[in-house]
């Protein structure tokens, strides 16, 4: 369902090119991203937020301040979500879009403090990557209950739509992931 809603977004965005309105287009690309975070696609995720990042400044007094730093703050924690994956899960996946969102955002915090910490992670981040040894990733609970957590709906969905099929399902279920 996530990838319908993306690719509906996206058919919206390219049949009416030019008539999206500005203040509408970095919220469509953020909500894009946040999708394929639960789609576990942190390169595409990454994309997007990118994308939301750069439609910031043609929106002009149409978005306010607070939204903007909103946006970038959103931008700013997918980073972090993926550096923190890649950090305990030794998945590199995550490290490239991690990167990316922080570069994108370091220099849009507003807040001293947050920009202070952004720049941080990017020291951190690459500092990871040169002492990473392949294949010794452990996964820390919190970044997989975080990433666990964003397909809450789609649990939910699947659980009603089977529920309304048989109205007299029960039992346990049990899931192993694997990751």
């Amino acid at each position: 369902r996530w990838a319908d809603g993306i690719a509906a977004l996206d058919k919206a965005i390219d049949t009416n090119t030019g008539t999206v309105p500005v203040n509408d287009l970095p919220v469509i690309r953020y909500n894009q991203a946040e999708f394929m975070v639960r789609l576990d696609a942190p390169d595409v995720a990454a994309k997007y937020a990118l994308e939301a990042i750069k439609a910031i400044p043609p929106c002009g007094a149409k978005c306010s301040e607070q939204d903007k730093q909103d946006l970038v703050y959103g931008v700013f924690g997918m980073g972090l979500l993926f550096h923190v994956l890649y950090a305990t899960a030794n998945d590199v996946r995550y490290y490239q879009p991690a990167h990316d969102l922080y570069a994108a955002t370091v220099g849009l915090l507003m807040d001293d403090a947050k920009r202070a910490e952004a720049q941080k992670n990017i020291g951190i981040l690459e500092q990871t990557l040169k002492n990473t040894k392949a294949g010794t990733g452990t996964h820390d609970k919190g970044a997989m209950a975080s990433l666990l957590n964003r397909h809450n709906q789609e649990v939910q969905a699947c659980y009603e739509a089977s529920l309304a099929a048989n109205p007299k399902l029960g039992g346990t279920v049990t899931a192993n992931v694997e990751v």
